[in-house]
Parts: C-alpha cells; sequence; structure tokens
C-alpha cells in the first residue's frame, strides 16, 4: 500500500502493470465533409479489400470476434464493430499483437471526424532493449501509415458509388 493525499490505497496490480508497460498506442484525427455512414464503409471497404472471403457490403450482418484472413494468410479478428462508430482489426505475428481502431463520430450532418488508434502489445520475450526499438519503429511507421490510410480513406469516400 501507498499513501496519498492522506488516504490509503491499493497499490495496482504488478501483472497490470507490465502488461500496460507491454503496450504502445499512437492516436491520429482528421475530418471528411461526408455523411457518418459513407465515411463507415469506406474504411470497411478499404480494409476488406487485403482480406479473403468477405464481403464489405454485408457488414451489417457481421459480429464482433469474427475471424478472417488475408489474401497472404494473415489471421485477423474483427474484435469491435458497432456500425458505423467503431470498427477495429485484431491480429498477431510472432508473439506481438496489433489493433487497428476506427472511431467515427459526426460533427455535422455531412462532417465526419474519423479517429485512428493503432496499438501494439510485445509479448513478455520482447522485453528491453528490443522491445524498445520496436516501439521506435512503430512510432515511424505509423505516421507514415497514417498519412496513407487518411488519403485512401479520403479518395474511397470520394468514389463510393453506394453502399
Amino acid at each position: 500500500m501507498f499513501f496519498t493525499n492522506k488516504k490509503t490505497v491499493s497499490a495496482p496490480n504488478a501483472s497490470v502493470v507490465e502488461e500496460l508497460k507491454a503496450c504502445h498506442s499512437r492516436k491520429s484525427r482528421f475530418s471528411l465533409g461526408y455523411e457518418i455512414e459513407r465515411c463507415f464503409y469506406a474504411i470497411i471497404k478499404l480494409s476488406f479489400k487485403t482480406l479473403r472471403g468477405v464481403n464489405w457490403r454485408k457488414i451489417t450482418e457481421m459480429q464482433p470476434h469474427t475471424v478472417v484472413k488475408s489474401k497472404t494468410g494473415t489471421r485477423f479478428e474483427i474484435s469491435l464493430l458497432e456500425f458505423p462508430y467503431l470498427y477495429e482489426l485484431k491480429s498477431e505475428s510472432n508473439g506481438v499483437i496489433y489493433w487497428t481502431n476506427y472511431e467515427l463520430r459526426k460533427i455535422k450532418d455531412n462532417k465526419t471526424e474519423i479517429i485512428i488508434t493503432e496499438t501494439v502489445k510485445f509479448s513478455s520475450a520482447l522485453n528491453g532493449f528490443r522491445a524498445n526499438i520496436g516501439k521506435m519503429n512503430f512510432n515511424k511507421e505509423f505516421d507514415k501509415k497514417v498519412k496513407q490510410i487518411t488519403l485512401a480513406i479520403f479518395e474511397e469516400v470520394k468514389n463510393l458509388d453506394e453502399y
């Protein structure tokens, strides 16, 4: 136990602290002059281009925790899905877990804010120096990747015919 402002508070569980240390997140936000449903479908269509055996038009029929595969064989889980506000994909590779989260907020009738959050969790085997290098690379890649994703979403929204 430790003391804060004359109140006794339990110390956080050590395993919870280690879990938090193992995760690293970055966030970016931008807005588009289109309605929220159109933006959501554009994100889904863009995301599903790399996935096998799924139809982006049927996203409203899918449930969270649906597992899909990419064209290269990587397994993805649709970990969160709340139409048209939230979409999250989770994947794992070499003991590292990745989450890509898209949160959409209606600003006005024809304006939507999109918040992209990428989170990476390193396994306990990748602690110390290698995890720090991994976080630095993640930061560099995130900045590049988010610019590409933003442009791709804008193009997809602009060219989306019907949804």
